[in-house]
């Protein structure tokens, strides 16, 4: 990942309306199987401003307990988004018919600094949102709360 303005101490996820929409509509399209995106920012602004959807490597069964994100493809679209003044400040997955918390596979994945969106969905739609972050490799992941910008009131 580029070398950017690191998330490490940020205690909150900043985001437009616009992108957090993106994140909803995308985990309610993909139910019942779990989905995956990354989310960015604008240069080393803080601010989560657009989300792109990501392909789910797995299928069947196991795309309903699990996700993967081919890491060529990753590869080649960071270089795209880098190009647009886009940096990842961090990925979201959906758990469906489940918690919004990270299981022990999303905690072994955590790179420290990133931001980590946790969605549960149903079939009536999102029932819970929660953001995760790690300070070090091997330190406590803490969940951070979700803030809306241009004036709206606090998510989560």
């Amino acid at each position: 990942m580029n070398e950017g303005t690191s998330l490490v101490g940020v205690r909150e996820c900043l985001i437009t309306p616009e992108a957090l929409s993106g994140v909803f509509t995308h985990a309610v399209s993909a139910y019942p199987f779990e989905m995956c995106g990354v989310l960015l920012r604008k240069g080393a602004g803080m601010t989560i401003t657009e989300y792109r959807r990501m392909d789910n490597r797995e299928s069947g069964i196991e795309a309903m307990k699990s996700f993967s994100i081919d890491p060529l493809h990753f590869f080649r679209r960071e270089r795209e988004w880098a190009n647009e003044g886009l940096e990842v400040a961090g990925f979201c997955h959906s758990h469906p018919d489940a918690r919004s918390v990270t299981s022990s596979s999303d905690i072994a994945a955590m790179v420290p600094g990133m931001q980590y969106m946790i969605l549960s969905v149903s079939a009536e739609g999102i029932n819970e949102v929660s953001v995760w972050q790690k300070e070090s490799a091997d330190g406590e992941t803490v969940r951070i709360p979700v803030k809306l910008t241009g004036g709206f009131p606090d998510y989560v």
